[in-house]
This record gives structure tokens, C-alpha cells and sequence, in this order.
């Protein structure tokens, strides 16, 4: 079975001396549908623990959530230089926050403020090149989940040289006071995808997840044991933090677990 790194979301925006990592069951079930083994990783995770993982996955998954913390951006950039410089083509999945990670990774120096919490209607308009993820599906607004607070104007994209080279614009969308940003993107040549919304929110986006997929490919894995094991069960499920409220009408629940195995 091919498997996928989850960077988890911290627990807040500072961490403890054991901090608490958290995958909601919603992004769990939206990989698990496709087929694809979950491999947690903690955001406690260091920097030659991230190697470990990294030699032993298809594809990388950067979740969503509500903090930006310093230690999580930078194991998320750790993970993304892996990434951008494998031997094999390296597939990575970038959801709301996860985007934002991959678009401060490729130099934009910060995001822009848009008033987009709470949207589950959102307009959409999808570029003339729609690129690799779009070429065979539709994607309707009425099946987008969007609840963010800062994101990137397609003004700011299409001024940005270093994006331009590493990404392709494949939809915006508008906020509520009709600002345009981008709301999907994908990689020129890497097999790299970023999307504001939310796929694992609704089933009728179950084929990103089938897509995403497919762009993995099986490569020998390293002998070496990973460097935490987790149980992800149901029995293991517990209340995401009470901030996570402001982002999702109905926030899901959540694995915990720190940085040691069960």
C-alpha cells in the first residue's frame, strides 16, 4: 500500500515541552478513501527524524488548521526542500493551511488578508489551462468548503517571478468583498498541488483524493524504522481544539497524540 505523510496541525500557537499534534478524521477518511496508508507525522518531528520519514513515503499531505506556528513552517519547509529535490518525482498536497506552507516555501515574503471564513458557496472561475488536475474533472462551487482568514490575490501571484516558474494558476476565487485570490494551483513540473478549500469536507471531491494518488510513485523504501507509530482508530478520536470552531461550522474530531508513540 502506498504510503502518505500527514504533517499534523499543532494544538496551539506555542508549543509546550510535549506538544500536541492533531489530524482531523475528515482529512483521515479523505485519504483512506483513495487507498492510501496515513503515516502521522508530529509536529515535534526534528530534522533527521523528518528524513526518516521522508525515505519511507509515496507523497506528503500538508493539512489544514488555524495556527501558523514557527516550529510546524519550519518542519513543513524541511519536508517541501525534501520534496523539491528527490530523485523521483515527489507528489505533495497542500489543503488551505498546507497551500499557504506551500506558497511561503516558494518566497512569498507573506500572505494577504481576506475575508473568506465560513464560505461554503464561494465563486470560482477556472483558468483557461487547467492543467493536470483539472483536465478530466468539473469542479463546482457548490461543493467547496472554504474557511480562511489570509490566502495570495492573483495580483500578487502573477507579480511574483519565483511562483510563476514553480506553479501554474488553475482557479481563484472571490471573498466576500470580491477581492480575487488563488484557489488552486498546481506544479509546472513537480507533481505538486495546493487548494484553499476544503476537498475532505464533501465526498463529491473524492476523485482529488483518487488523483492524488495515482501521481504517487512506488519507490524502495529505507529499512529504517519510523520514527513514531501511531493507532488511528476511532477509539482514538477526541475534541480538536476549540479554536478549530471559528474555522468549521462543524468541526471534526480529532486524533491527538504527541510526539511518542502509543
Amino acid at each position: 500500500m502506498l504510503s502518505v505523510g500527514v504533517l499534523t496541525m499543532p494544538g496551539s500557537e506555542k508549543l509546550g515541552p510535549e506538544p500536541l499534534s492533531y489530524l482531523t478524521y475528515d482529512n483521515y477518511k479523505w485519504l483512506t478513501r483513495a487507498g492510501l496508508r496515513v503515516v502521522p507525522i508530529p509536529v515535534g518531528t526534528s530534522d533527521d527524524e523528518a528524513l526518516v520519514y521522508f525515505n519511507q513515503l509515496q507523497g506528503l499531505y500538508l493539512a489544514g488548521g488555524p495556527y501558523d506556528e514557527p516550529t510546524y513552517r519550519r518542519l513543513a519547509f524541511r519536508f517541501l526542500d525534501l520534496a523539491s529535490k528527490a530523485d523521483h518525482p515527489f507528489p505533495v498536497w497542500g489543503t488551505c493551511h498546507g497551500f499557504q506552507m506551500m506558497l511561503l516555501w516558494a518566497g512569498v515574503p507573506s500572505l494577504d488578508p481576506l475575508d473568506a471564513m465560513r464560505r461554503t458557496t464561494p465563486t470560482l472561475s477556472l483558468q483557461k489551462d487547467r492543467g493536470r488536475l483539472f483536465k478530466t474533472h468539473p469542479l463546482q462551487a457548490h461543493h467547496l468548503h472554504l474557511s480562511h482568514s489570509l490566502g495570495l490575490t492573483l495580483d500578487h501571484f502573477q507579480k511574483n517571478r519565483r511562483l510563476k516558474n514553480l506553479f501554474r494558476v488553475l482557479a481563484t476565487s472571490h471573498d466576500r468583498k470580491g477581492v480575487e485570490y488563488v484557489s488552486a494551483m498546481e506544479g509546472l513540473t513537480l507533481p505538486w498541488y495546493g487548494v484553499q478549500f476544503h476537498p475532505e469536507m464533501t465526498t463529491a471531491l473524492n476523485w482529488m483524493g483518487d488523483f492524488f494518488k495515482k501521481e504517487m510513485r512506488p519507490v524502495p523504501t529505507s529499512s529504517q524504522s519510523l520514527p513514531h507509530t501511531f493507532s488511528l482508530t476511532r477509539n482514538h478520536l477526541r475534541p480538536c481544539p476549540p479554536i478549530w470552531e471559528e474555522y468549521h461550522t462543524n468541526p471534526s474530531r480529532c486524533f491527538v497524540f504527541c510526539g511518542k508513540s502509543r
